[in-house]
């Protein structure tokens, strides 16, 4: 992509980049160190729109970088050593009573029978479905029907779902 930064006044400039058919533009300050897509603000590092008003300065886009970023900030937070521990079997034995679990209690009321969803599951599963699973009838043994709905009648003639029962 590229961008076309245009001098605004002072150190303010209008970075501006046709898209296809929107016209993308954005307002970067260089004294504030802003630019208002707010990537700048929230990484501390120019955004490609800022790093165009920069080069169309002449600076170095590294200087504007936040202090975070520097290896002396990075030898302060990392410089110092880590003290080793020895192993679990190595520490000194405490004469503690172990933690317990707490007690369970039955709530008051009657117990729910779903539970509470959170706000980003889908709710519109709300049954599990016997899906890619064959029935077989207990009669005959046939997939695809159950004995309440077997099309064969029944020896002893105590098939429910057949019209040829016997009363």
């Amino acid at each position: 992509m590229e961008w076309q930064p245009r001098w605004a006044g002072d150190l303010k400039y209008e970075v501006s980049h046709k898209n296809r058919m929107i016209q993308e533009r954005f307002v970067v300050d260089l004294l504030a160190g802003s630019c208002s897509c707010r990537f700048w603000g929230l990484a501390g590092m120019p955004c490609m729109h800022a790093c165009s008003a920069i080069f169309m300065k002449g600076d170095n886009p590294e200087d504007y970088c936040s202090n975070y970023y520097t290896p002396a900030a990075y030898m302060a937070c990392y410089g110092t050593t880590l003290n080793p521990i020895n192993g679990e079997n190595m520490w000194p034995k405490v004469e503690l009573e172990t933690i317990r679990p707490p007690i369970f209690r039955v709530k008051p009321g009657r117990p729910r029978r779903v539970r509470i969803r959170e706000h980003d599951e889908d709710r519109s599963q709300t049954k599990l479905r016997r899906s890619g699973t064959s029935v077989t009838c207990n009669n005959y043994g046939q997939y695809g029907h159950n004995r309440r709905h077997c099309p064969n009648p029944d020896i002893t003639g105590n098939n429910p779902g057949s019209e040829t029962a016997a009363p």
